[in-house]
C-alpha cells in the first residue's frame, strides 16, 4: 500500500484486493509570500466504494427470483459516501505513511457511477469564504485576539508566539473571513504553514537556510519565465480619525422589522441588523434602541419609525514608495486594498511587496515529493542545467507509485520583515532638542505641525431700533455671528534616516493671530526639525491622527459662537458660554432725576466669547 485516504473512519487504499480502492488523485497547495492573495489548498480524487453496491441474493450458489421472475437483490446500505457525508468534515492523504498536502475538509462529493464518487475537498482556509466576519477597527489590538476572531473556532490553528505579540491598527470591512484573514496576514507579514499532522501554523516568514533538491529527484522537461518584475511599488497606507467636524449621515430610516437572530458578537435576541457602507462613531437612534453595535454595524430593536444616524471616520491616505534603480521601462505595482495598513507597518509592506514583485523569475520544473513544502527555500539545477535557488511558491502533486510534483520556484526573492516598523512615538510640544533612542531602527518619521492659522473676522452686532423717546418700546439688538476658523497649522510628514544618538534641534510654530478690523489674519509660524519645516507641507481640514495615542491634531479651528443679546426694558440679556465659561451682558445705568425731570439711562451691551458685555 502506497496510498491511502481516511474519512469519517473508512480506509481507501491503491492496493489491487482492496474493496475500498483509491483510483486516482491530485493535490494543489501554494504559498502566498506577501499574502496579497490566500489561496485554499484542494484535493481531488475519484474512489471505489463497494459499500454502496447492490447484491443479488443466492442460494446455493443460484441467484433467487420471485413470482414474476425477478432477481431479489439486497442493498449493502451501510456506510456509503452519500448517506453520511458531511461539509467540513477531515479527509486525509498519506504516502506511505506521509501526510501529502496538510489536512483538508470535504467540500463537495459527486456519485459517477453505482460504487464510484469523485470527492473535493479543500484546506482549513477554503472554510473561511461561506461566513462573513463583521470586522472593526482596531486601536493596539494583539494579532492573536484579531486572529481568533476572524477564524471564529470554525478550525484548530497554532499561533507562533512571536507572531502573536504584533498590535493591530487599522480597518476591517464585513468581508468573507477568508479575506479578512488575508489583510490580516497581508498587513502584518504573516504565512500559514502546516506541522506534522497538517493543522495550520500562522507564523512570521522565516528567513531559513535553503536545502538542496538531488538530481535524481529532478525530472526532464519544465521552464523557466522571465516575467515582467516590478520597477516600483506605490503603497496606499490608511488611517481612519474620529472628530468634532465628521460629517453626520443618516444610516437607517424607516420600518425596522425586528426578526430573531443571532448577532456578530454571537448574542441570541430580536432585532435588525444595519450593516454600513462605511465606517462610523458616535451612533444615534430615535424610536428604537440599539442593541449591539461596532463601525461596521448596529442592531436596533424594532419599530414603526426608526432614524439611526452617526459620523463617519476621517478616512486619510499617504502613498508609501519603493523604486529599484534601472533604465528599464516603468513597471509600478499600486496596492491600495488592505486598510489595515498604516504609518507603523507601511515601511516594511512596501519592503515585502518590493522585494517579491521585483523577482519576477519563475522556474517550473517536475520533482519527487519527499519533504517539500510550499514556502520552502530550496537550490537545484533548472531544467536546462543551471544551477537555480528561490522559495516554493506552489506545487501541483500528481498521486501514483511516486508523488510528482510540478513545482514553482519564484527566484531572486528573498524575505523582509513582518510586524509593526514603528513601535514608539515621541511628541514634542516645546522648543528644544530631540535625541534619537536607542530602540529606534535605521528610519524614523517625523511629522511637522506649524501654528494654525489665524481665525477670520467676526460680524459686528446690531444696534438697537430708534424707538424715539418711547423707553416702552425699546429692544435690544442681536449679537453678532462668529467668523470663520483659521485652518490647521500646515502639516509636513517625511521619513528619514537615523541612528540612535542623532541629535536635531526642535522649534514648534506658534498660532497666527486672528484679523481685526485693521489687519487680515496671519499665517502661523513654521515648526522645524532640524533642516526640515513645516512650511513644505500643507493644512488639511481633517489634521493628522496619531495611531497610537488617537489625537488628531492639526485640524479646522472651532466654530465659534454668536455674540449675545444686549438688555433692554422688557428682559435680560443672553448670558452665553464658551469653553464652560459664563459671559454675561453689561448692567443697565438705571434711572436719574433732575428738578421733577426724569431720564432712563442705556441698558447693557451684549456679551461676546471671551468678554463680558460693556455696561
Amino acid at each position: 500500500m502506497r496510498n491511502e485516504v481516511k474519512y469519517n473512519g473508512k480506509t481507501y487504499t491503491d492496493d489491487s484486493g482492496a474493496a475500498n480502492k483509491l483510483l486516482s488523485a491530485s493535490v494543489f497547495v501554494s504559498d502566498s509570500f506577501t499574502a496579497d492573495t490566500l489561496a485554499a489548498d484542494t484535493m481531488s480524487m475519484k474512489v471505489q466504494d463497494l459499500d454502496s453496491e447492490v447484491r443479488v441474493l443466492t442460494y446455493d450458489g443460484y441467484p433467487i427470483v420471485d413470482s414474476d421472475g425477478y432477481l431479489l437483490v439486497a442493498p449493502k446500505i451501510s456506510k456509503t459516501l452519500d448517506k453520511f457525508y458531511k461539509y467540513g468534515d477531515e479527509i486525509t492523504l498519506r504516502h506511505d505513511g506521509t501526510l501529502i498536502g496538510g489536512r483538508f475538509r470535504i467540500e463537495e462529493i459527486e456519485r459517477i457511477a453505482a460504487s464510484q464518487y469523485s470527492i473535493k475537498a479543500v484546506s482549513d482556509i477554503g472554510l473561511l469564504l461561506s461566513e462573513d466576519h463583521y470586522g472593526g477597527l482596531y486601536n493596539g489590538v494583539p494579532v492573536s485576539e484579531v486572529l481568533k476572531e476572524i477564524i471564529g473556532g470554525i478550525f484548530e490553528y497554532t499561533l507562533d508566539p512571536i507572531f502573536g505579540s504584533y498590535l493591530v491598527y487599522g480597518l476591517l470591512r464585513k468581508k468573507p473571513r477568508r479575506i479578512n484573514l488575508r489583510n490580516l496576514l497581508f498587513a502584518m507579514g504573516g504565512q500559514i504553514r502546516k506541522d506534522e499532522n497538517g493543522k495550520p501554523i500562522i507564523c512570521a516568514m522565516p528567513d531559513p537556510i535553503p536545502y538542496s533538491i538531488v538530481a535524481d529527484h529532478i525530472y526532464t522537461g519544465g521552464s523557466v519565465t522571465n516575467g515582467k518584475p516590478a520597477t516600483g511599488i506605490d503603497l496606499t497606507e490608511h488611517n481612519f480619525a474620529a472628530t468634532e467636524n465628521d460629517v453626520t449621515v443618516t444610516l437607517f430610516d424607516g420600518v425596522a422589522s425586528a426578526v430573531e437572530m443571532v448577532t456578530p458578537k454571537g448574542e441570541a435576541l430580536t432585532g435588525v441588523l444595519i450593516v454600513f457602507q462605511e465606517p462610523v462613531h458616535d451612533l444615534v437612534v430615535s424610536n428604537s434602541e440599539i442593541l449591539e453595535s461596532d463601525v461596521n454595524y448596529a442592531v436596533i430593536s424594532g419599530s414603526p419609525a426608526a432614524v439611526l444616524t452617526g459620523k463617519q471616520y476621517t478616512h486619510t491616505t499617504r502613498i508609501v514608495s519603493r523604486r529599484l534603480p534601472g533604465n528599464g521601462k516603468p513597471n509600478v505595482i499600486p496596492s491600495s486594498a488592505c486598510e489595515l495598513v498604516n504609518v507603523l507597518n507601511a515601511e516594511l509592506v512596501a519592503d515585502r511587496l518590493m522585494a517579491y514583485y521585483g523577482a519576477a523569475k519563475k522556474i517550473s520544473a517536475d520533482i519527487v515529493l519527499t519533504n517539500q513544502k510550499t514556502g520552502d527555500a530550496v537550490t537545484f539545477t533548472d531544467p536546462f542545467g543551471d544551477p537555480a535557488g528561490g522559495y516554493i511558491g506552489d506545487m501541483s502533486l500528481t498521486i501514483s507509485a511516486t508523488v510528482k510534483a510540478r513545482a514553482t520556484v519564484i527566484s531572486g526573492f528573498a524575505p523582509t520583515g513582518s510586524g509593526n516598523y514603528y513601535t514608539n512615538v515621541i511628541a514634542v510640544t516645546e522648543d528644544g532638542t530631540v535625541t534619537i533612542p536607542a530602540e529606534a531602527k535605521d528610519r524614523a518619521q517625523i511629522v511637522l505641525i506649524g501654528g494654525g492659522f489665524g481665525g477670520g473676522l467676526g460680524n459686528p452686532g446690531e444696534d438697537a431700533p430708534d424707538n424715539g423717546f418711547s423707553t416702552a418700546l425699546s429692544t435690544a439688538g442681536a449679537g453678532g455671528l462668529p467668523g470663520i476658523p483659521g485652518a490647521g497649522g500646515k502639516i509636513f510628514v517625511r521619513t528619514i534616516e537615523v541612528r540612535p544618538g542623532d541629535v536635531f534641534e526642535v522649534k514648534i510654530g506658534k498660532g497666527g493671530k486672528g484679523a481685526t478690523t485693521s489687519a487680515a489674519a496671519e499665517e502661523g509660524g513654521a515648526t522645524t526639525f532640524g533642516d526640515y519645516t513645516s512650511s513644505d507641507g500643507y493644512s488639511s481640514d481633517v489634521g493628522y491622527a496619531n495611531i497610537i495615542t488617537g489625537e488628531v491634531v492639526g485640524i479646522l479651528g472651532e466654530e465659534g459662537i454668536s455674540g449675545g443679546r444686549g438688555n433692554d426694558n422688557t428682559a435680560t440679556g443672553e448670558t452665553i458660554t464658551f469653553k464652560g465659561v459664563e459671559y454675561k451682558p453689561g448692567s443697565n445705568a438705571g434711572t436719574v432725576s433732575l428738578s421733577g425731570y426724569y431720564a432712563t439711562g442705556g441698558y447693557g451691551g451684549g456679551a461676546a466669547a471671551g468678554a463680558n458685555g460693556n455696561n
